[in-house]
């Protein structure tokens, strides 16, 4: 039997990790203007996603992992009082 690299599907990553964003931002608000955490949050997110969809795949999993460690960090520095 031949081994099989695991791929990754990245559109329904991506789309678990929007949904895991967006669960993690709800208590910042929706004042996304130029200054704010959420603002900064949504910028890394945003880039992080561009990478996930166009980089090589050998670095896919080192960004997901970044992109989840971005989760965790909003989810814990903001979490709903």
């Amino acid at each position: 039997m031949a081994y099989e690299s695991k791929k990754i599907d990245r559109d329904q990553v991506v789309n678990y990790l929007n949904h895991a964003f967006a669960r993690a931002i709800q208590p910042l608000g929706y004042k996304n203007t130029k200054g704010t955490d959420l603002y900064a949050y949504q910028v890394d997110f945003a880039y992080m996603i561009d990478d996930i969809q166009r980089s090589p795949t050998y670095i896919v999993s080192k960004i997901i992992t970044e992109c989840n460690r971005l989760i965790d960090t909003i989810t814990y520095n903001h979490k709903r009082q």
